[in-house]
């Protein structure tokens, strides 16, 4: 399975370049483009009480900065080059992570494509039962591949990002998944796929066997926007899978599946939604690990995100959940997450 991601991965990789070759000639051999420095600075809370099998409660706070140097040669080529850093309120370091940040993009028209810092502002657009939202703060970067497309009713995310390299000490580790969305006036079809690789064919770590793992979800969403307080109503329908293989021993494997509906209204300005989800032995290690339990899964948010100016963004909400239980019995022990950000972003040209 590792062989044939990686073969996806190379030829998606070659066939895009070879393209491109002749319009990177092009574009040394043009005048010298414009340069620039762009950032952007994040505060947050991510405050998740829970005390579950499957999840425990953790506090996520902290803030993180990333500054680039940027340079384009061309209006369709921009390379970047700066630095990521990570700071857990409480950690004695001084960053509790850090790590040099590169970019190579290539955009034209309905196509981007890039190898170095992925653009994954919104998780890909992918729901909880596949990523985990806290993600978006912790780490909050990720490297690898990918290919952007939009083109009318046609949203398309492909990437792969390398989390850990295959060491004496560690195995490889890398994530690729695909999020596609088509759109039609009120109803959109929405299509996601990730697959988790946790190995290394160089180094055999003991306790750490090979494992693969997927995940999927399908569906269509409806969306009314209305003239009113209540800008809009939407309702939501997906059908959710997973298989595992763990190369080790009897060579374990696994599948799951599920189905998801989500209802929801956003009055003055707030996304408030009631989820609830039905399955079976599903298992998706990016995602929400409450779905792995096998019960019930039900959640209300209340939630909202809004701009001050084009430099500076605020987002928070709250989300309470109950896995295998009533709500009458929910408060005896409630499980909840809440969370706040606060984002500043910047971009500077330094001439042409």
């Amino acid at each position: 399975m590792v062989t044939y991601l990686r073969f996806i991965i190379s030829a998606t990789a070659l066939c895009l370049a070879c393209p491109f070759a002749r319009a990177a000639e092009t574009a040394a051999a043009g005048a010298e483009g414009p340069a620039g420095v762009s950032g952007e600075v994040r505060a947050f809370v991510d405050n998740i009480e829970y005390s579950t099998h499957y999840r425990t409660g953790e506090t996520l706070f902290g803030a993180s900065a990333v500054f680039r140097f940027y340079f384009e040669p061309s209006e369709r080529w921009q390379f970047a080059a700066g630095i990521y850093g990570l700071r857990r309120f409480g950690d004695e370091r001084f960053f509790s992570l850090a790590l040099p940040v590169f970019r190579a993009r290539y955009a034209s028209g309905k196509l981007s494509f890039i190898l170095g810092e992925l653009i994954s502002t919104d998780a890909h657009g992918l729901p909880d039962v596949l990523y985990r939202q806290e993600h978006r703060f912790d780490p909050g970067i990720e490297e690898g591949i990918q290919v952007r497309v939009q083109s009318g009713r046609l949203h398309g995310d492909l990437w792969a990002a390398w989390d850990s390299l295959n060491t004496p000490e560690s195995r490889e580790h890398f994530t690729a998944g695909s999020a596609a969305v088509l759109s039609f006036d009120k109803v959109t079809f929405p299509v996601y796929i990730v697959a988790d690789h946790s190995g290394g064919e160089r180094y055999e770590v003991p306790g750490q066997p090979v494992q693969e793992h997927f995940g999927g979800a399908a569906g269509f969403t409806v969306a009314c926007p209305l003239r009113s307080a209540v800008r809009r109503v939407f309702g939501q329908l997906l059908a959710v899978g997973s298989a595992y293989r763990v190369r080790a021993g009897n060579g374990e494997e696994g599948k799951g599946y599920g189905i998801m509906g989500k209802v929801g209204i956003a009055p003055f300005g707030f996304d408030c939604s009631a989820q609830w989800f039905k399955g079976r032995d599903l298992w998706v290690p990016s995602g929400d690990p409450l779905y792995r339990s096998g019960r019930p899964v039900y959640a209300l948010e209340a939630a909202r995100s809004f701009s001050v100016n084009d430099r500076v963004s605020l987002a928070g909400g709250i989300r309470f959940e109950t896995e295998g239980c009533s709500f009458g019995s929910y408060f005896s022990n409630p499980r909840y997450r809440w969370w706040v950000s606060m984002c500043g972003v910047f971009d500077r040209r330094l001439g042409k």
